[in-house]
């Protein structure tokens, strides 16, 4: 398996949802997560920041706030976290976690290169606009009027976290691990030189059809 395709990735969340769903004692239930597309549609409707935030059409997007059977997600209603897998200019892969309680957006990602760069704030500026306000217009706060806020949002890099080994080609792998560690509120007790591993416990559990704990 090399670079990691959307359908890896969409079919790997659903496995991940899968095991959440198989022991609701054992593993944390009030996360869910997103495919690949919801950033494609959100980015869409920041078009680079030439937007009406009051006239935006979030036909597609709504397609995800009572959860998706493809990918087995949970209603946005029922967690208190989402997940939101991300291609950053088609070209890194990293994961955003969405925290109602907090209003806060934490972003894991395994190159501390692209965190550097200046321009990282503005390509996840969808997140930290559009989002909030979707949750709004589409009656999120109607069901969950308690966590309806006038402060704003925060967009949070978290540092701490596992590195790729440079020039791997794994970020699509650790985004993986990130999403499934953070599902199960698990700790990170990997780093860069379990690259290889996960890359083949994907594989061999996409193969399978579920995953190994």
């Amino acid at each position: 398996m090399g670079w990691l395709g959307d359908e890896h990735i969409h079919e790997y969340y659903r496995l991940i949802s899968e095991k959440q769903q198989q022991y609701p004692n054992a593993l944390y239930q009030r996360c869910t997560h997103t495919d690949v597309f919801f950033w494609v549609f959100l980015k869409a409707q920041w078009n680079n920041g030439d937007c009406d935030l009051h006239s935006l059409d979030y036909t597609r997007l709504n397609t995800y706030i009572d959860g998706r059977e493809d990918t087995k997600s949970k209603p946005f209603a029922d967690v208190d976290m989402v997940l939101i897998p991300i291609n950053l200019e088609n070209n890194h892969w990293v994961v955003a976690r969405v925290d109602f309680q907090r209003k806060q957006i934490e972003i894991y990602d395994s190159m501390k290169e692209f965190r550097e760069d200046k321009t990282y704030g503005q390509f996840l500026k969808p997140l930290q606009v559009i989002f909030p306000q979707w949750l709004e217009d589409v009656g999120f706060y109607d069901s969950r009027p308690n966590l309806r806020s006038a402060e704003p949002w925060k967009l949070v890099s978290i540092d701490d976290v596992p590195q790729q080994q440079p020039g791997s080609g794994n970020c699509g792998v650790f985004m993986l691990m990130f999403t499934m560690y953070l599902m199960f509120k698990l700790q990170f007790n990997f780093d860069s030189w379990h690259g290889h591993y996960f890359r083949r416990k994907i594989a061999i559990d996409i193969f399978n059809g579920y995953i190994m704990l």
